[in-house]
């Protein structure tokens, strides 16, 4: 696809496509996806207009079509679309997308998500904590278990990519200021990735902007070298765990005064009056059962 700026808006675009059946052809698309910043779908509800170009029918008799992107697949998104053409022109689209087509529509996901999470009422938000954090409230909880779209903190070190998953304990009385970072390497992870030499761990404290190790291989780089990667790409990196310990807290917070309403009949939850089989109230483009009612 050749590239034109994103509006204001971060929801219009305008594509050419390069490469496929639909090379050479000009279209405007409308993006939209789940509302829900904890949802774990991946999809994009795509409305694709041809710029109608003299001399040339349109790709789609009626010029607009509607699918939906899965990006975990990379692939046609699977939903309840009856109009044939759309779908038709839908597997024409995904296979004229190359990888740099299919990255770009990643990171438009993501900072949407980025977005949704910097403005959601947290007390609202309904998050789905693991068992083991209500049998120990002073166990270490994972950003990325929680939130997610979230894949850990990216970062690269002499040329090879990194990440750093960043886990919290989230117990109301405590007054913890730090994260649990676990920093490991992207290539050759795998069946030997969990086995002693492969990553660097320990506490980050955001009062002090220091990193005490706990796990630190004899070989290999050090964990100052990787912290100092790290804080390079993530310059704001002291305000990003702060505000991933602030979220957590705030949902399990949330969580923990829901589970004291409870009615003899189970916790009351505010669910959407939509039915199974209608569109899901989160404008993902799915049935609610196949969304947020899954």
């Amino acid at each position: 696809m050749k590239y034109k700026p994103r509006s204001q808006d971060g929801h219009v675009e305008t594509r050419t496509l390069v490469q496929g059946p639909l090379a050479g052809r000009t279209f405007n698309l409308s993006l939209t996806m789940c509302a829900n910043p904890l949802c774990a779908c991946r999809d994009i509800f795509l409305t694709a207009k041809e710029q109608i170009q003299e001399g040339r029918a349109p790709a789609k008799p009626s010029g607009k079509a509607e699918f939906l992107l899965d990006l975990g697949r990379r692939a046609l998104g699977a939903d309840d679309n009856k109009d044939v053409a759309s779908l038709a022109f839908g597997k024409d689209f995904t296979a004229s997308m190359g990888d740099e087509d299919w990255a770009w529509f990643d990171a438009w996901w993501m900072d949407c998500r980025e977005a949704q999470m910097s403005l959601a009422d947290l007390d609202k938000l309904q998050a789905i904590f693991p068992d083991r954090v209500f049998e120990d409230l002073s166990c270490l909880v994972g950003y990325d278990e929680i939130v997610t779209s979230t894949a850990g903190l990216s970062f690269s070190f002499q040329g090879k990519p990194w990440v750093a998953f960043d886990s919290y304990c989230l117990n109301p009385e405590c007054s913890c200021t730090s994260a649990f970072l676990i920093l490991v390497p992207l290539e050759g992870m795998g069946p030997e990735a969990g086995k002693p030499g492969t990553c660097v761990d320990g506490f980050y404290s955001y009062d002090s902007n220091e990193f005490q190790p706990e796990t630190e291989p004899a070989t290999g780089p050090k964990s100052e070298e990787l912290i100092s990667a790290l804080r390079t790409i993530h310059p704001n990196l002291v305000t990003e765990l702060q505000e991933h310990h602030r979220r957590l807290r705030a949902l399990l917070l949330a969580e923990l005064t829901r589970r004291t309403h409870v009615s003899p009949h189970g916790p009351i939850r505010n669910e959407p009056s939509v039915g199974r089989n209608a569109p899901c109230p989160c404008g993902s483009g799915k049935k609610f059962k196949r969304c947020c009612g899954a």
